[in-house]
């Protein structure tokens, strides 16, 4: 096995508790690699506000 995954999460994650914006990417794959960069969750390290951000 290579590790891969599948994301298929439509965009709404419903995280009221985190306070992030409502400008959810949308992003789905049903083929993710390790390679891949995929949606990820943070605190910013500038703002100390969570944020959404490709990794």
């Amino acid at each position: 096995m290579c590790g891969r995954f599948a994301y298929f999460g439509q965009g709404k994650y419903d995280y009221e508790s985190l306070q992030l914006t409502d400008d959810t990417p949308a992003v789905e794959s049903f083929n993710i690699a390790p390679s891949q960069n995929i949606l990820a969750i943070r605190t910013s390290p500038e703002t100390m506000r969570n944020e959404y951000v490709m990794q």
